[in-house]
């Protein structure tokens, strides 16, 4: 019997079916159901309906002020945490994740390129599986998190203090890099991105998109592994 996973996105259009296709490349079609919180109503949404619970990352910066739609986003997030429902926050993920458990997600510097990971010593017993000590990993962000108790960060970077957070007692965690994202299709990612009008454009990236590695820690497959 296969896993049912729910993919939460909130992708414009033009981005969500790349997005899509990028992340889900990593599990059967049959497996999983695609939601977009710009798109489709959620309220109604139950996680208790799916093995795991997958968000991904956004254009919309919640260090920019509140959404009507964050209030599905921080219910979803609940309902794994009430029920130990296994969750994966991505990026913008993972930060709405923190901001739903009492953390805080602040304004930072604009992060975009390859940035080296460092790691606790033993990260096996998290949903991310055996983590090296240290890995280049592929980032677009510039919002940053303050974890709340709930949730310690196994991961950080130079540029990022909570590269990598779990939850103390619940099968959840985030990162805030992009294990979905190789160099090519990190590049037609955010040259589509940039062709959209976003805020991240290809010429006046600190660390070029370019760099991106096409090797990461499955932390994608090992969740789902669960």
């Amino acid at each position: 019997m296969h896993k049912k996973i729910l993919l939460l996105q909130t992708r414009e259009s033009g981005l969500r079916e790349l997005e899509e296709r990028n992340v889900s490349r990593h599990f059967p079609p049959s497996w999983y159901d695609a939601c977009n919180f710009l798109f489709d109503d959620l309220s109604e949404l139950d996680p208790r309906n799916y093995d795991s619970v997958i968000m991904t990352g956004s254009a919309v910066s919640i260090s920019d002020g509140w959404q009507p739609w964050f209030a599905d986003a921080i219910r979803i997030i609940h309902g794994c945490e009430q029920r130990h429902i296994p969750f994966l926050g991505i990026c913008f993920g993972m930060q709405m994740m923190t901001l739903a458990l009492g953390g805080s997600v602040t304004k930072g510097n604009k992060v975009a390129g390859r940035v080296k990971i460092r790691t606790v010593r033993n990260t096996s017993r998290s949903i991310f599986g055996p983590l090296p000590d240290e890995f280049w990993a592929n980032e677009v962000h510039s919002d940053h998190i303050v974890p709340p108790l709930s949730l310690v960060t196994l991961g950080w970077s130079d540029v990022c203090a909570s590269e990598i957070v779990h939850h103390r007692d619940r099968p959840m965690g985030g990162v805030q890099f992009h294990p979905e994202h190789t160099r090519a299709t990190g590049l037609e990612f955010v040259r589509t991105y940039d062709t959209l009008g976003g805020a991240y454009r290809l010429n006046d990236l600190e660390n070029p998109i370019s760099s991106f590695v096409d090797e990461q820690p499955p932390v994608i497959q090992h969740f789902l592994s669960l």
